[in-house]
C-alpha cells in the first residue's frame, strides 16, 4: 500500500509528543506500507505552520529575554490562533522533558526566568533546522510536485541569534513571479472537483458536517470552474482550501493519511480518493 501523507501527519511525526496515539498509529501503518509519499504543497504548509511557528516563538523569547513573558504572550495569542498555541505548547512540553536538568542553583527568580528563556532559545536553534531536514525522511523522492510551490524549498536561515524563514502569506500572490502550477493542476482535476462541488451543494449550509472550510471550498469551486475566475487560486491557496488542493493532487493509487476527519470524511469519498483517518480516542485531530 502506498501512503500519501497529509500535513497533519507531519506535525505528529516531527514533534515526537509524549504519549502521542496518532504518532503510534502512523508508525504502525508505516511498518506495513510499501512506500510513503508527500507533496511540495504539503511541505509548504509544514514550513509555514510548524517551522514558522518555532521561528516566531524563538524571536519572542529572544526579544523579551523572558520565558514567562513569552509563555504569557503565547496564552493570550492562543485565544485567536489556537493551532499555533497547541503546536508551541507541544514543543515546550518536549523541551521540558529533555531539559529537566537545567541548573538554577543560586539564581533568583528573574535570573531563572532568563536562563530558562535562553535554554529554550538554544533548544529551538537546534530543533528548527532538524524539523526542516526531517520532513523528507523515509519519503519517496523527489516529492510530488503538481503545484510547483516555490515556498516548499525555503529553508530557515540563521539571522544573528534567531532563525527566519520566508513563507507565503494570505496576502501574497505568486502566479507569475514564482511559476506556480496550481491552476494547471486544478484544471486537470476538473472532473473530480465538479463531483465534489455537486456533493457539497447537496449538504445544507446549516448541516454541522459542512464546516467553514467546506463552505469556502464550495465558494472557490464555483468561482474557479463556473465563473471562470481562475486567478483566484493563486490568492486563496493559504486561506482555507488546503485540504482541497492536497486531496486533488493525491494520485489515485495512493491511500491518503490524515488526522483531519471533519473535512476529509466529506472530500475524499466525493473525489473517489482512498483514505485513512488517524484519530485520537476522543475523535479530535
Amino acid at each position: 500500500m502506498k501512503l500519501q501523507l497529509d500535513t497533519t501527519i507531519f506535525f505528529h511525526k516531527a514533534q515526537k509528543r509524549p504519549y502521542d496515539l496518532i504518532r503510534e498509529k502512523f508508525l504502525e501503518l508505516k511498518r506495513g506500507a510499501d512506500s510513503l509519499h508527500a507533496s511540495t504543497y504539503v511541505k509548504r504548509e509544514y514550513i509555514s505552520a510548524l517551522i514558522n511557528d518555532c521561528c516566531s516563538f524563538q524571536a519572542k523569547l529572544y526579544s523579551t529575554g523572558s520565558y514567562y513573558q513569552s509563555v504569557e504572550w503565547l496564552s493570550r495569542y492562543g485565544n485567536f490562533h489556537k493551532r499555533y498555541k497547541q503546536r508551541i505548547d507541544d514543543i515546550i512540553a518536549v523541551f521540558h522533558i529533555n531539559h529537566n536538568s537545567v541548573d538554577f542553583e543560586g539564581l533568583n527568580q528573574i535570573e531563572r526566568d532568563k536562563k530558562l528563556a535562553q535554554a529554550l532559545c538554544d533548544y529551538l536553534r537546534i530543533l528548527i533546522p532538524e524539523l526542516y531536514e526531517s520532513f523528507e525522511e523515509d519519503l519517496v523522492l523527489p516529492l510530488d510536485d503538481r503545484t510547483h510551490c516555490f515556498f516548499s524549498n525555503k529553508e530557515p536561515l540563521e539571522c544573528g541569534n534567531v532563525f527566519n524563514i520566508e513563507v507565503k502569506t494570505p496576502y501574497s500572490k505568486c502566479s507569475s513571479k514564482y511559476n506556480c502550477t496550481l491552476q494547471k493542476m486544478l484544471i486537470g482535476e476538473k472532473e473530480r472537483a465538479l463531483k465534489l462541488l455537486e456533493y457539497l451543494r447537496r449538504i445544507d449550509n446549516n448541516d454541522e458536517r459542512k464546516t467553514e472550510e467546506l463552505k469556502t471550498i464550495q465558494e472557490f469551486l464555483e468561482m474557479f470552474y463556473e465563473k471562470g475566475n481562475m486567478d483566484v487560486c493563486y490568492e486563496i491557496c493559504t486561506q482555507g482550501i488546503g485540504d482541497l488542493i492536497i486531496g486533488l493532487e493525491t494520485l489515485p493509487d495512493r491511500t491518503f493519511i490524515t488526522t483531519n476527519y471533519k473535512e476529509s470524511e466529506i472530500l475524499c469519498p466525493a473525489i473517489l480518493q482512498n483514505y485513512n483517518i488517524l484519530r485520537k480516542e476522543n475523535h479530535q485531530a
